[in-house]
């Protein structure tokens, strides 16, 4: 499908289970697109596209194995299809609010440069692989990822410089990357148990409520030379069963 007739604000939905995914920015004067490749005797695929009186949309597609996981295992050691893969391609002058669900699966995504007003992520048996390595549009208002029985690494969320960020694992583990161009203040939480969280924190930042896990880490806050304050991260942070590394 592709949602090229269309410049207002919208809500891009993807729940996918036991597939991949991939999304990147789209080429130069590209439209919203999305490509799906499934086995509808293993998958099935609902699609839904709505468009409110204020003329922004919402577009949700819901892809999910209706193939019992053997029956599937022994349809691919056969020489038979049973994944699906998806393909989304975003064009970086369309502000869209971003909400993806995955089990069972996987997806890869590059949102360098693009105009993403809040993401949710909810990860369940699986993992992700995130980089911004180009500041979006404008800064993000929120963005949310909880992942269970799984792990992910994300990259230049400075870059997204949401005004909230959570951060919520368990049973899995988590690499996550706030490097990047902090252009406001963020509150940060960061919830982990039974598994670990590795975080990078950027230069050029302020932070607070990082005391207990690195003593040196709020040093920038004690800092008078500066005309103009720096960025401020705000953290609040609790692990159990497991633990949250700050570098």
């Amino acid at each position: 499908i592709t949602l090229g007739d269309t410049v207002h604000p919208g809500s891009l939905i993807l729940d996918v289970g036991q597939g991949e995914m991939a999304i990147e920015p789209a080429p130069p004067g590209g439209e919203l697109s999305v490509h799906v490749e499934f086995d509808d005797e293993v998958h099935d695929l609902l699609e839904s596209y709505e468009v409110a009186p204020d003329s922004s949309w919402t577009y949700e597609l819901r892809l999910y194995p209706t193939m019992p996981g053997l029956q599937a295992l022994f349809r691919q050691i056969m020489g038979g299809e049973a994944n699906a893969a998806i393909k989304v391609r975003i064009p970086p002058d369309l502000p869209i609010d971003l909400e993806i669900r995955t089990k069972q699966g996987g997806f890869e995504a590059d949102l360098s440069g693009l105009w993403i007003t809040s993401a949710d992520v909810v990860v369940t048996q699986g993992g992700f692989a995130l980089e911004i390595k180009e500041p979006l549009r404008e800064p993000m208002e929120r963005m949310r990822v909880h992942s269970r029985m799984g792990g992910f690494a994300a990259e230049g969320i400075g870059n997204a410089s949401p005004r909230l960020l959570i951060v919520d694992t368990s049973m899995g583990g988590a690499d996550v990357g706030l490097e990047g161009a902090w252009r406001n203040d963020c509150d940060v939480s960061l919830r982990s148990s039974m598994g670990g969280m590795g975080v990078r924190l950027p230069k050029g930042v302020r932070t607070t409520g990082l005391e207990e896990l690195h003593p040196d880490a709020d040093a920038e806050l004690r800092r008078t030379d500066v005309e103009t304050p720096l960025p401020l991260l705000n953290f609040d942070v609790e692990f159990k069963m497991g633990e949250i590394e700050v570098y």
